[in-house]
């Protein structure tokens, strides 16, 4: 089931890099659809999720950072093989020393968040996915996947 999750993932990246590199302005359109940059608000919860997770991963605390994941995402991924993954797969969230954001874009399933952290002296771009809405009486994005561009 992990593999799936990968794969969704990837596909989605592929997408929203394609989208990113094809269309500079705001209103172009590809296919049917015009490319949405995310609102101010969900830029803020963005932020807020991503650098909570961030520091969780910092901490060594993965039962922290593996709750901001969606449920969909902890159906297909116990928290057990979630620590295995982090650790092997992400090991530059786990010893980030910082992080910066890119655009952000509203896409079918949610939004698309460029990230790039900083960790061993390198930096590591990264699309991070999320699912749900926010507003202000209810926050409920949730992380659906990472994907690591470099």
């Amino acid at each position: 089931m992990a593999r799936r999750v990968r794969a969704q993932t990837t596909v989605i990246a592929l997408a929203f890099a394609l989208l990113l590199t094809g269309c500079s302005n705001q209103g172009e359109v590809a296919g049917s659809r015009e490319i949405i940059p995310c609102s101010n608000q969900i830029r803020s919860e963005i932020r807020e999720i991503t650098q909570s997770q961030l520091l969780a991963f910092q901490g060594a605390r993965v039962s922290d950072a593996y709750r901001y994941f969606s449920d969909s995402f902890q159906s297909d991924i116990d928290k057990e093989s979630f620590s295995i993954i982090a650790g092997s797969n992400y090991p530059m969230l786990i010893n980030s020393t910082s992080i910066a954001y890119g655009e952000c874009r509203s896409i079918v399933s949610g939004y698309a968040q460029a990230v790039v952290v900083k960790a061993g002296g390198r930096s590591h771009k990264l699309l991070y996915f999320f699912t749900g809405e926010a507003s202000e009486l209810s926050k409920s994005l949730k992380v659906e996947g990472i994907t690591v561009e470099d």
